[in-house]
């Protein structure tokens, strides 16, 4: 969800550095012969983010003359992403590109995701651009999923710009506990554009997710907000709120810790004392 360059590397380079370490003679000479076909399929799979027809691409068009799904998982897994692998560097190279995890923004990056899963979409398991940086939470709620229509499509960071305006809205919520909740803000988002931003938040469980981080900060930030509290009462806590607020957004616009503050600075009830009702 979070806007970054895509990798620079080649698919042909990654492939062919795989098929050098590969052993099974059948399989590095199926693989070296698949660059033409993995080139032609990438450049169909870029042009089909970028004209939003995502959900339209069928992987009977990506797979690899020779090679099976189960021996394309294995040159995978054995020759770019083990650490002793030729490739390893190269996997590397992707996944530290951004320290953050470009579906929640919030966790560390410990994997790579196929956009496109490499189990149904073959010729992209070594493509860079079909592989995104994640947490492995996020990694495993995404899952293989495919969508079926435009509404269901993944954002894809390295080719959609969701950063221009706010995304992500949070509000405080007081009963039967309070606690924040997050959602997809009303504007300026197409209905279209806003059902895929609330499929990422319900596919992700940013609001769980975000929820819990929320109650935490409130928690380390009582003994501030009563100090300010006592001396400038409501209006000196909304400051420091929309203070918060706006440090965050010049970090990151949709950040989770922003839309948090922001909807504290929001809410009378929080300004004027409630922030002592959130558990410590």
């Amino acid at each position: 969800m979070w806007k970054v360059d895509p990798p620079t590397l080649d698919a042909s380079t990654v492939v062919a550095t795989c098929a050098r370490a590969i052993g099974d003679l059948t399989v590095a000479t199926a693989l070296v012969s698949s660059v033409d076909v993995v080139q032609q399929r990438t450049a169909a799979f870029v042009a089909a983010v970028a004209g939003e027809t995502i959900h339209t691409e069928r992987g009977s068009e990506y797979q690899i003359p020779g090679l099976t799904h189960k021996q394309i998982s294995t040159v995978y897994s054995k020759h770019f992403v083990d650490q002793a692998s030729a490739g390893r560097a190269m996997y590397d190279t992707i996944r530290l590109s951004t320290p953050w995890c470009l579906a929640c923004g919030h966790q560390r990056v410990n994997t790579l995701d196929h956009y496109l899963p490499k189990s149904r979409f073959p010729a992209l398991a070594l493509t860079p651009v079909n592989l995104t940086p994640m947490c492995q939470a996020c990694n495993q709620a995404k899952s293989t999923r495919i969508a079926t229509c435009a509404e269901e499509v993944f954002v894809h960071p390295y080719y959609e710009d969701y950063e221009s305006a706010i995304w992500l809205l949070a509000r405080v919520v007081r009963t039967p506990e309070p606690h924040l909740s997050f959602a997809c803000a009303a504007s300026p988002w197409s209905a279209a554009q806003r059902a895929r931003i609330e499929n990422h938040i319900t596919r992700f469980k940013l609001d769980r997710m975000y929820r819990t981080e929320a109650a935490r900060l409130i928690a380390q930030s009582q003994r501030m907000l009563t100090r300010v509290h006592v001396t400038g009462g409501r209006r000196a806590v909304r400051e420091v709120c929309l203070e918060r607020e706006s440090d965050l957004r010049e970090y990151r616009l949709n950040d989770w810790g922003a839309a948090t503050w922001a909807a504290l600075s929001h809410s009378d009830w929080f300004c004027d004392g409630g922030f002592r009702a959130f558990a410590a």
